[in-house]
């Protein structure tokens, strides 16, 4: 068996696409994910399975949503060790004085062109910092996530590309529940 963690893009926000978590678990459990455990209400799920395509992961938990509540939800996959390898390279942890409270990462469905990538580095939103390193973006937004113009919609419009964010808290606390579903 396999730790994975899924995350789920635009669910539960503003009033749209709601789905209970607790729902959601007893479908994927029916659709074959074992131990699955989520956090908050954004979308995050930690499972074991013994599928080993990401891609047909991200197809079974989409499938399972667009069937049982008719909307379309991108999901983005990830292994234990992908999770934390994003979060160890991140480039804004050298610096002591930004605060990780502040440090945001959206995570890729797929590898940009590299034309796209350059055309989103030329988006300026002081003081925000970003910085693109293969299917994952480190964002530092000290004036918080809300107020960048480096937002979810705006990656997908410039990258071409589907991505999810998380704040460093929740990164932080995927990577523990993997960590420990990965020990029984």
């Amino acid at each position: 068996m396999e730790t994975y963690i899924s995350l789920l893009r635009g669910i539960n926000v503003s009033g749209k696409h709601l789905i209970k978590m607790e729902d959601l678990r007893n479908l994927l459990t029916q659709a074959g994910l074992l131990q699955i455990k989520t956090y908050i209400q954004s979308g995050n799920l930690v499972y074991q399975s013994s599928e080993r395509n990401i891609e047909s992961l991200n197809g079974i938990i989409e499938k399972t949503i667009f069937n049982n509540y008719k909307f379309e939800v991108p999901v983005i996959t990830l292994k234990l060790n992908d999770l934390e390898k994003a979060r160890d390279e991140n480039p804004f942890l050298i610096d002591p004085l930004k605060s990780t409270s502040k440090m945001h990462i959206s995570f890729l469905k797929q590898l940009p062109e590299t034309e796209n990538q350059t055309k989103l580095l030329e988006i300026k939103s002081p003081p925000d910092e970003i910085i693109i390193k293969q299917k994952v973006i480190y964002l530092y937004c000290p004036e918080g996530y809300g107020n960048t113009k480096y937002s979810s919609n705006t990656l997908d419009k410039i990258l071409k590309v589907v991505n999810t964010s998380r704040n460093w808290k929740t990164t932080n606390e995927l990577i523990h529940l993997a960590t420990e579903l990965k020990k029984k």
